[in-house]
């Protein structure tokens, strides 16, 4: 034995190294157990074997993480486990942390949905001396899963047939395509744990909005969309939405009169229903004159005109303040009568008309909603 060897020579504690005959000693796992011969008193026969244990041993610990190989960033809730020796370990949080064997060969398996699994062979001392193993995962192709749009009439419950209905992806890159829901449901592909907008037109009905996340890869069973759309609100054709000008059918003046004719009283109570039907309702009505007379005549008599007809509508109990009388006089022709032009009488009559503006109107037109 030369000087070499006996500087690798190493003194065993008490508990080991007795005074008797110790001979046989060998070492498993790191150090942490193993088996030994002596013939120590309290044994059963002359040499006997004993198995020991160390206790508190500081061995070095490995974290095993899975990251995505597209941006190094940690994934969450991966599968790993590490085998070696028949004896495999699993994990149950984002990583796994074993204490390796410098001895033994390890296969490690990470895998998590919407990615490539992988299987590494990697030696315990590598292990040991790695504090921190990363596994690259690569992302498969986006897993598609399917939702079912259900479009709704409200309060009907009835489908809405042949809508537009625009779908827009807000996540990767962001797309967007337009399809018709020809019976009112339809089935929409699209990329798991994605943000996704639904905007759905249909001509009568207001436009509705509606965002929401698709499920995620981890869980991409079908999930259903109901979209509800509120019929549109009109009067006489028109809808009634905020700036909305419908002109009012039969009511027209007498020439050089403000005064309301009984006709127009019918069309006049059809506006009153209206106000009471929607109490946020607030518009202005606007008379018109034809091009006959001076400017400043025709702006004072279609004033009157207009005040008239406020008159007449708050008469029949709606509040002045939803009111408001606005005289145009000849500024706003519907036809070529303008001054010097000579036109019939009914051409000079569908100028001197009355428009009821909409100045306020509280219930929106495109309602978004947000899961």
């Amino acid at each position: 034995m030369n000087l070499a060897d006996l500087s690798a020579i190493t003194r065993l504690n008490e508990t080991i190294n007795s005074p008797y005959d110790d001979f046989g000693y060998a070492e498993y796992e790191n150090g942490t157990f193993g088996y030994m011969s002596s013939n120590r008193p309290g044994g059963k026969g002359g040499d006997d074997i004993y198995v020991f244990k160390k206790q508190n041993i500081n061995l070095p610990k490995c974290k095993i993480i899975a990251i995505d190989a597209a941006n190094n960033q940690m994934i969450s809730k991966p599968a790993i486990a590490a085998a070696a020796n028949n004896n495999t370990l699993t994990n149950t949080d984002d990583f796994l942390i074993i204490t390796p064997d410098n001895g033994q060969l390890y296969t490690i398996l990470v895998s998590k949905a919407g990615y490539q699994p992988k299987e590494i062979k990697v030696s315990g001392l590598e292990l040991a001396t790695t504090p921190e193993y990363k596994v690259p995962l690569t992302r498969l192709a986006p897993v598609k899963t399917v939702s079912k749009l259900v479009i709704k009439s409200r309060p009907s419950q009835q489908l809405v047939p042949n809508a537009s209905v625009k779908i827009e992806k807000q996540c990767g890159n962001n797309a967007t395509e337009t399809i018709i829901s020809n019976s009112g449901e339809s089935e929409i592909s699209m990329e798991c744990s994605c943000n996704y907008k639904i905007t759905v037109l249909k001509d009568g009905f207001a436009a509705q909005t509606k965002s929401f996340v698709s499920p995620s890869c981890d869980n991409p069973a079908s999930v259903t969309q109901v979209i509800e759309l509120e019929p549109v609100k009109t009067f006489e054709g028109t809808e009634i939405k905020q700036g909305a000008v419908i002109t009012l059918k039969d009511i027209y003046y007498d020439y050089n009169k403000y005064n309301i004719r009984p006709d127009a009283r019918v069309v006049l109570d059809k506006v009153v229903n209206l106000m009471n039907q929607y109490p946020s309702l607030e518009i202005e009505l606007a008379s018109h004159t034809d091009s006959r007379g001076n400017n400043q005549y025709n702006q004072t008599l279609s004033q009157n005109r207009a005040q008239s007809a406020v008159e007449y509508i708050v008469s029949r109990g709606i509040a002045g303040s939803r009111l408001r009388a606005g005289g145009y006089g000849e500024s706003q022709l519907t036809n070529h009568c303008a001054d010097g032009v000579k036109c019939s009488e009914q051409e000079h009559q569908s100028n001197r008309r009355t428009e009821v503006r909409v100045l306020k109107f509280e219930e929106s037109n495109v309602n978004i909603i947000k899961e």
